[in-house]
């Protein structure tokens, strides 16, 4: 028996490098531990099926369209189980420039699913991109930015191709709608004469002879399935035949004939205005006709309409909904605009339903109910959803609602750093609010944190009734006791001074509103800091406008004293304005030298520096990025060593409503070398069941030897051939299932490469 030792083919590199990794902190709510407590909260997110790590096991990102920031999540694959694990290594491999919609397809048919996303391009305003899907050394998800904006043609003569439009609110649907191996895009769009019907953009990939690696698209219909939004329904209308798109005189007509502007268009549906006011389109073939299903989520609406059609002679005649889908089960019932997302959830080979809210906006995204789960208990030839939860993953994380912003507190004098979560509020069917803040308790140690969920009214502050509560604490009057202030919405400080006394559990007195008669216009963000180093706290608060107010404390340890009037109406001369709002300072004393960290909407965290003695001066920029720490919009900063290892520890409130924790490590790294010039790019299908297609970066000249082993190094399969190209075949049909190993080596070189043989 012949065996492959795999260490022979590598040799190692090894190097001390700092690097952020999540911090292993558990947190309990309720007596169950929450598996992805950290993960950062969701608001409106888009669920999408990719293979992150190349094991064959379809993985999970998480495109919040609030946060725009896509999160990850690796799947462990236990067969009929939801088992997903939160994975910010690979949450970090995914662009962050995406707005609105982020949906993972494989386009050019390499078993990788690549990114479809809006995106911004200067000078050219946004548009839908594509970033191309490929595995590193490591078999690690990296995308290369290949398309920045889609283009179509529109046939008919014209010497123009066009900018494709999706509406900021929409979701498309991207999927093969004919059967032909390529992907096709379905949207509704920006044409006063079709502004109710769907947009069919034919990827011509195939029928040009490239295959389907290509992006090559064509107006084929402004009125796929033949029918039309009703508009005060969610509700369709349907056409009567394939030659004719319900009561619309434009349908075949050419472009150059249509009229340019709304005044010149006749209303065509009962006196309606027919503009497009919001829809999400999802492509499924739920009932196993191979004709294309649609799932439209309207935007003033709660629930999600199936319709369905016939092909007749290449053309779908839509005929038939469900416009309370499920009908026969739950049906959704989603807070607001809602959107579907079909894949398999818990790992049993049936395509499962997500819907999640998609509406931006303040008050659009329920707590607890953000990403209902149903569960196919049918066939795939035959989907039958069955309601599972509303809270899909969110229930497995902290979220507080809309932002988070987090600060340390001993608030039960034991030593240990509890944590004190304020933000928006936590939005309820209708739109109204609970406004509480969020108390978890460190039960842990001082260097093994962990904290208790206890309450979302901490300091019962509910009954201020207003939105972004933003906490900052500090021993305010001298008292030694811990006090706390608050920032408002409307752009207030409250404050909440604590009478325990020394060494007691905080005791909160009444709040006080209106402190010190500051008021920054809108959405206050405090932090209590000295400053000025003179053994008082002063107060640097940002504001929705864009600056940093500075107030100095004028008054002393003991009777502090500010005037409504800032000290500086642009901290650092630094503003935000022309690019981001609502900046959050947290000032860190670094060694003796102060630095101010700005958090703000647009996400990045900035560094400024050369504050001491130069308080109202001009601030050094020594980051706009710092560290690369995008955690999505709206994101807060703190820093604090909660383990006691002498290093620092970074706490992000997201926009999304959760935490993310990352601790500094110095870490040993293992950098692996092949030791000859890589020639595989990539194996697919993978997993593969029948035959191994193996892609090759240059054409292989003389003979080509291929060998499988098995994880215990056993020969299941060995072929000798002559490749002059850059493609070849192998046929694995007789081997068994399981993680299987190609050697692959010619008279220069040798390679291994994992596959997974379903």
């Amino acid at each position: 028996m012949k065996r492959l030792s795999l260490f022979m083919l590598l040799f190692w590199g090894l190097n001390l490098s700092a690097q952020y990794t999540p911090m292993d902190i558990p947190l309990v709510k309720n007596g169950m531990n929450m598996r992805n407590a950290w993960a950062g909260g969701l608001n409106l997110p888009q669920f999408s099926a990719v293979d992150l790590n190349n094991d064959g096991i379809k993985d999970l990102v998480a495109f919040d369209r609030d946060g725009r920031v896509g999160t990850a999540y690796i799947n462990n694959g236990t067969p009929g189980l939801v088992d997903y694990d939160y994975a910010a290594a690979y949450t970090n491999r995914l662009p962050k420039d995406v707005q609105n919609f982020m949906l993972f397809r494989d386009y050019n048919c390499d078993g990788i699913e690549d990114i479809f996303g809006m995106y911004s391009v200067y000078g050219q305003g946004v548009g839908v991109a594509v970033w191309k899907g490929s595995y590193d050394a490591n078999d690690t998800i990296v995308y290369t930015l290949v398309k920045e904006q889609i283009r179509y043609d529109v046939g008919g003569g014209s010497p123009f191709d066009y900018k494709m439009f999706i509406y900021n609110t929409d979701l498309p649907a991207i999927d093969d709608v004919d059967g032909d191996g390529d992907m096709d895009m379905l949207a509704f769009t920006l044409d006063i004469c079709f502004a109710s019907n769907v947009f069919w953009y034919k990827n011509m990939s195939v029928e040009n002879g490239h295959g389907c690696d290509s992006i090559e698209f064509y107006l084929e219909t402004e009125c796929w399935g033949l029918f039309a939004e009703s508009g005060d329904s969610s509700k369709v209308d349907f056409g009567p035949s394939t030659d004719s798109c319900y009561n619309n005189p434009w349908f075949n007509q050419r472009l150059d004939v249509r009229p340019n502007s709304a005044s010149s268009l006749q209303s065509y549906s009962n006196g309606r205005n027919p503009r497009h006011v919001g829809a999400n389109v999802t492509t499924v073939d739920y009932n196993g006709d191979a004709v294309s299903d649609m799932a439209l989520g309207s935007v003033t609406f709660k629930n999600v309409n199936m319709i369905d059609g016939i092909d007749i002679n290449d053309t779908v005649l839509i005929n038939n909904q469900d416009y309370h889908y499920p009908v026969y089960d739950e049906p959704v019932d989603i807070y607001t605009f809602p959107a579907t997302f079909f894949l398999d959830v818990n790992n049993d080979g049936l395509t499962d339903m997500l819907a999640a809210p998609s509406e931006m906006g303040i008050g659009e995204s329920v707590m607890d109910s953000v990403a209902w789960f149903y569960q196919n208990i049918g066939s795939n030839a035959n989907m039958t959803f069955d309601f599972q939860q509303k809270d899909f993953l969110v229930g497995e994380m902290l979220d507080v609602g809309h932002y988070a912003f987090p600060v340390l507190i001993d608030h039960n004098a034991d030593g240990l750093m509890d944590m004190v979560i304020g933000g928006y509020g936590r939005c309820q069917e209708g739109g109204t609010y609970d406004y509480g803040m969020t108390l978890l308790e460190n039960t842990g140690t001082l260097t093994s944190p962990s904290f208790e969920y206890v309450t979302n009214d901490y300091a019962g502050t509910d009954a201020l009734q207003m939105n972004n509560l933003y906490p900052t604490v500090g021993d305010l009057d001298g008292d030694g006791d811990v006090d706390m202030i608050c920032g408002m919405q409307d752009g207030t400080l409250t404050l909440f001074e604590n009478t325990a006394g020394v060494g007691n559990p905080v005791v909160w007195a009444a709040p006080s509103l209106l402190f010190s008669n500051i008021d920054v216009g809108d959405r206050s963000t405090p932090q209590l800091v000295d400053l000025d180093r003179d053994l008082d706290l002063d107060l640097v608060v940002g504001r929705h406008g864009g600056m940093i107010h500075y107030y100095e404390n004028t008054g002393t340890v003991s009777t502090p004293m500010f005037s409504s009037t800032p000290t500086s109406s642009m901290l650092g001369g630094y503003s935000i304005q022309n690019f981001s709002r609502t900046p959050m300072p947290f000032v860190h004393d670094n060694n003796g030298s102060y630095e101010l960290f700005i958090g703000h909407q647009v996400g990045t965290i900035i560094q400024l520096g050369n504050i001491d003695g130069n308080i109202l001066g001009t601030y050094d920029t020594l980051s706009t990025n710092f560290n690369d720490f995008y955690q999505g919009w709206n994101t807060h900063i703190s820093m604090a060593d909660l383990n006691n290892d002498n290093k620092l520890d970074y706490i992000f409130g997201t926009g999304r409503g959760g935490v993310v924790i990352l601790e500094e490590k110095d870490t040993l790294t293992t950098n692996i070398e092949i030791e000859t010039k890589q020639k595989v790019v990539h194996l697919y299908p993978n997993p593969a069941d029948e035959a191994l297609s193996i892609s090759f970066l240059t054409p292989n000249t003389g003979t080509l030897h291929l060998t499988v082993y098995n994880a215990l190094g056993q020969v299941l399969l060995q072929q000798t051939t002559t490749s002059n190209g850059q493609h070849h075949e192998l046929d694995i049909a007789r081997l068994a299932a399981g993680i299987l190993f190609l050697d692959i080596r010619t008279d220069d070189y040798q390679e291994v490469v994992r596959f997974v043989k379903k």
